[in-house]
C-alpha cells in the first residue's frame, strides 16, 4: 500500500515536470531563431576574415 502511494506520487511529480518542460520549449525555440545581436556581431567579424583570405 505504501509502495503504490508512493510510485503515483512519483508519477505525479513526473508528470508536472514534463508539463514544465514543454512550456520551456517554446522559449528556447524561440531564443534560436531570434537573431542574436551578438551572433551577428560574430557573424561579420567571421565574413570579414573570410573576405581577407
Amino acid at each position: 500500500m505504501l509502495l503504490s502511494c508512493f510510485l503515483a506520487a512519483v508519477a505525479v511529480m513526473l508528470t508536472i515536470k514534463l508539463w514544465i518542460m514543454t512550456g520551456d520549449v517554446r522559449k528556447i525555440r524561440q531564443q534560436l531563431t531570434e537573431p542574436q545581436a551578438e551572433n551577428m556581431e560574430t557573424y561579420a567579424q567571421i565574413s570579414a576574415r573570410i573576405g581577407k583570405l
